[in-house]
């Protein structure tokens, strides 16, 4: 079994949705409603 820590499991999810659309532009907020991931906070 593989353990990651959250930040690592995040940046997958993230990574993997940049690479369906390597040439659309994405925002932090649009990132967040695609995956169901929390926005970052300020």
């Amino acid at each position: 079994m593989l353990r990651m820590s959250k930040l690592a499991d995040y940046a997958t999810v993230i990574s993997i949705t940049l690479a369906r659309g390597p040439n659309a532009v994405k925002t932090a907020r649009s990132l967040a409603e695609a995956t169901g991931i929390p926005p970052p906070q300020r």
